[in-house]
């Protein structure tokens, strides 16, 4: 134990010691690091992969048509429905009931 507080002793006297160099360092290398942060653009990027399984949910939907529909009008149709004003509305209103407000 009196090995560990000599250690922490010395450690602390040599941080004394070099205490200006430590703060001319710090005002230094601060406000390089701020006028960098404040250059970058204000740019928000996000990304999300939806994986649907179009025959569960498109199914009961295309019921009563008589021809089949192809695979990529079957994705236009996904998409339309996941983008609807409906979904929209309950995703936002979902992100500001916890309080994920801009």
């Amino acid at each position: 134990m009196q090995d560990l507080l000599r250690l922490a002793i010395q450690s602390l006297s040599g941080v004394w010691r070099h205490r200006w160099s430590a703060l001319a360092v710090a005002l230094i290398a601060s406000p390089i690091g701020w006028f960098y942060t404040a250059s970058l653009p204000d740019e928000f990027i996000a990304q999300a992969r939806v994986y649907v399984d179009t025959d569960s949910v498109l199914t009961p939907l295309l019921s009563g048509l008589a021809i089949q529909t192809s695979d990529s009008r079957r994705v236009t149709m996904m998409t339309n429905v996941l983008f609807s004003r409906d979904n929209m509305e309950k995703l936002g209103l979902s992100g500001i009931s916890r309080g994920n407000l801009p």
